[in-house]
């Protein structure tokens, strides 16, 4: 039986390559959540970048 979407989407949000400690998306997050104290345009940039790569992620099926 595949995963749900749900926890594929999970999945995807903690995903980290080999070697690394930390989820690149997490960096990202905090990036942006950082930048978007200066500009709040930040923080909507971020949201259209981290939804643009969970959904890549998400639906690629080597990822699965």
């Amino acid at each position: 039986m595949k995963p749900g979407f749900a926890r594929t989407l999970t999945a995807a949000f903690n995903a980290r390559p080999w070697g690394l400690l930390i989820p690149p998306n997490w960096i990202m997050l905090g990036a942006f959540g950082l930048l978007g104290v200066l500009n709040p345009g930040f923080w909507l940039v971020g949201l259209g970048l981290e939804i643009g790569y969970l959904y890549a992620l998400a639906s690629n099926e080597r990822f699965r």
